[in-house]
């Protein structure tokens, strides 16, 4: 019941649209009026509002204009009617929708076949929306025979040393069970004791590199498919371990029974050449009774019938164990060609690892050659790195040239100036005698010529103080001009030494990843003999395998030649064959290995990959950069030659600081009494000599209308003075930062 309730909020959102609207169909068709209105929540709250301002404004009104307010009252009366009936209309319609979710969650309690969905549907279509959502509903499905019999094959038991490898489990398709260690067989006890010997130690050995390998193959969970090839590939040589065992068990049991039917076969042939030896005795002895001799040749006659009888029974025999040998030497070629198909899966593989060696030495060399690259490029970095610490040296002797000059030029003025204060002391001093000359002028004649000599003097006097004057003026607009040609080769020195600073650092950087560079080369470099030579080794041991692969052949045809001395050669052929699935086992596991490599070598190509493009996408950032820090550098010098050329326009403006401020003063004052104009007329207003408020006056007055318009523009007088003068400080304070920047 919890999980169909719970199961219930999972509503179809186009269902619930089609139950929220109905309602709202039915509040429209049967609203108030039948006019089709609906008031909303909006207009419910402004009409509440409206009819509230309402009666706020007819308590306000005068008596003789409330009767046409009632009005309004009434109106807004119908509002609040039409308002309180849309809510309660809302209500309804609530209370309604919870009615019939409420009908919904009994109709799923009751409804066992529902499976907790909710059926948002109309009333004459429920039960076929019933019916099509129960029919989608998913049904769990049995496990199926196959998996199990899958999942028991994947089950294996490994008990003791020298087990067997059989399933755990294993359905009614596979066949009978086989659980625990195998027992000896009770066969193989004729078998040599050398030979078993070294099959148990062939088994322990196969077993622990077994071990060995699921080991390492449990610690990279990549290789897990490999593992499962792993352990099919043993349990197979485990399967064909315990056949040859069961063969060599056969072998050895027709081999005895082969030995038992000779010594059969003697004994009758003894037994016959004995009885020959009675017959002779007793065709010597005619003597003797003829029903003796005849009872011989009968017994003589059975025994042959007999020899004939084993005769066939060795010959089926030797037929049996020839057939044997063939099946078993057909099995072994087959095998073989197996190997020789692993083979050529193996050399395939090694074409692979050299074609990847290939790949890996020509990216070493595309390495090597962008290292080439970027040492060029390294070393024009340098180059241009001199030649602007050349053109900075050759900038800094100009400056200090330039320094030393004004250092001249400064001296000189003070010698100027100097010279000037003296020839204004000495004008001083000759405009006195001057005057007393003139006070004396009416004495004698000599001082007439001395006074006129005098004023020849002081005229020189004069001339020269003005071409002082002028040479003055001239050097201080070398000064001038001078302290401008500083300032900017300061300004150039800084950007220079600047610039020559991040080509530093950019030339560092370049040289640390050129390194980085040479060492990746070297790490690749050194990969690439080590994997130069894991595949000479291959090879050899390719060759070696080849050459046993050779061997066996010719033991194989040796073998074919030597048919009917087949029971001597079982057990070299077996040992021959243990060599050869050892092999087999060691070219399995130089294969895993080589995978295990592979995967480490694209592991570290991925990654010396993922290295290069982030130095490819570093050194086009810098680049990019670059660019940006000398775009900002010229857009920065030409703001400074525009806030320059702002200064010099704007020092003529600052001296008209003063008539501002003045006029600040003078409109502060003016705003002061006109506050106070203002202050009086609000009181003035407050206490009205019309004691009648609700009559309506004739008539205005029109000093205050002037007033008010006066005060109005005198305010916005005011407001734009104040404005213009907030801005004039803002831009004076910011001229005034720009020319301490500059000095």
């Amino acid at each position: 019941m919890d999980g169909k309730r719970s199961a219930s909020f999972a509503v179809d959102e186009k269902q619930t649209e089609n139950l929220s609207e109905t309602p709202r169909d039915s509040a429209q068709t049967h609203g108030p009026n039948s006019t089709g209105y609906t008031p909303t929540s909006g207009d419910v709250v402004s009409d509440a509002q409206a009819s509230d301002h309402l009666h706020r404004t007819s308590d306000r009104l005068p008596q003789e204009q409330q009767p046409g307010a009632i009005g309004a009252l009434e109106a807004a009366q119908v509002i609040n009617q039409q308002s309180e009936q849309a809510q309660q209309k809302e209500q309804d319609l609530g209370d309604v929708e919870q009615r019939r979710a409420m009908e919904l969650l009994r109709s799923v309690d009751d409804d066992p076949d529902s499976g907790g969905q909710v059926i948002v549907c109309s009333a004459p279509d429920a039960d076929s929306e019933k019916g099509n959502i129960g029919a989608v509903a998913p049904s769990a499905a049995d496990p199926s025979r196959e998996a199990q019999q899958q999942l028991a094959y994947r089950s294996l038991s490994y008990k003791g040393d020298s087990t067997t490898e059989v399933p755990a489990a294993v359905g009614s398709a596979v066949g009978p069970v086989v659980s625990g260690t195998t027992a000896p067989v009770d066969n193989v006890a004729n078998l040599n004791a050398d030979d078993s010997y070294i099959a148990q130690l062939t088994m322990k050995a196969q077993e622990n590199e077994r071990e060995d390998v699921l080991k390492e193959l449990a610690s990279y969970p990549e290789l897990e498919f490999l593992r499962h090839e792993y352990e099919k590939l043993h349990q197979a040589l485990k399967n064909s371990q315990k056949n040859e065992l069961e063969l060599k068990a056969k072998c050895m049991d027709l081999s005895s029974a082969l030995q038992a039917n000779a010594m059969q076969v003697h004994a009758a042939l003894k037994e016959a050449s004995g009885e020959e030896e009675t017959i002779k005795r007793l065709k010597r002895d005619l003597s003797a009774s003829l029903i003796e001799v005849a009872n011989g040749k009968a017994q003589e006659a059975a025994e042959a019938k007999a020899a004939n009888q084993l005769r066939a029974q060795i010959e089926e025999l030797y037929k049996a164990h020839f057939e044997q040998q063939q099946q078993e030497l057909a099995r072994k070629q087959a095998d073989l060609a197996q190997s020789e198909e692993q083979i050529a899966s193996l050399q395939q593989q090694l074409a692979m690892t050299q074609q990847q060696v290939q790949q890996e030495v020509q990216e070493s060399q595309e390495i090597q050659r962008r290292i080439a690259q970027t040492e060029l490029r390294l070393n024009d970095q340098i180059y241009k790195n001199s030649r602007l610490k050349a053109a900075n040296e050759e900038r800094e002797a100009e400056l200090k040239s330039k320094q030393e000059e004004i250092e001249k030029m400064r001296a000189e003025k003070d010698r100027v100036v100097k010279l000037h204060e003296l020839l204004k002391k000495k004008m001083q001093i000759l405009e006195g005698d001057k005057r007393t000359l003139d006070e004396q002028a009416t004495g004698t004649y000599t001082l007439k010529l001395e006074t006129a000599a005098s004023e020849r003097e002081i005229d020189t006097l004069k001339q020269q103080a003005e071409t002082d004057k002028r040479q003055i003026e001239s050097l201080l607009r070398e000064r001038d001009l001078l302290s401008k040609n500083l300032l900017n080769a300061d300004a150039t020195a800084k950007k220079h030494a600047d610039h020559a600073k991040r080509q530093l650092t950019h030339c560092e950087h370049l040289e640390k990843e050129v390194d980085g560079f040479r060492r990746e080369c070297q790490q690749l470099q050194q990969k690439v003999e080590a994997l130069e030579a894991e595949r000479d080794r291959y090879g050899h041991t390719l060759n070696k395998s080849n050459q046993k692969y050779l061997e066996s052949l010719e033991q194989l045809k040796n073998e074919e030649l030597r048919v009917a001395d087949l029971q001597r050669s079982i057990g070299e052929q077996q040992s021959k064959l243990a060599a050869q699935k050892t092999l087999y086992e060691a070219i399995l596991a130089e294969r895993d290995m080589l995978g295990t490599q592979l995967l480490k070598r694209n592991q570290e190509l991925s990654l010396l990959y993922e290295k290069v493009r982030i130095q490819e996408s570093t050194l086009a950032k810098g680049e990019a950069q670059y660019k940006e820090r000398l775009k900002e550098i010229k857009e920065w010098s030409r703001q400074c030659l525009a806030f320059r050329r702002e200064l010099r326009n704007l020092e003529g403006g600052v001296a008209e600081v003063e008539s501002l401020k003045r006029e600040i003063l003078q409109l502060q004052k003016e705003l002061l009494q006109e506050r106070t104009k203002v202050r009086a007329l609000t009181e003035a207003l407050a206490t009205p000599m019309n004691v009648h408020r609700w009559r309506r006056l004739e008539g205005t007055d029109p000093a205050k209308v002037e007033l008010v318009k006066k005060i109005q523009s005198l305010q916005k007088r005011l407001i734009a003075k104040t404005e213009e003068v907030i801005e004039r400080d803002l831009q004076i304070q910011e001229k005034e930062k720009l020319f301490v920047q500059l000095k």
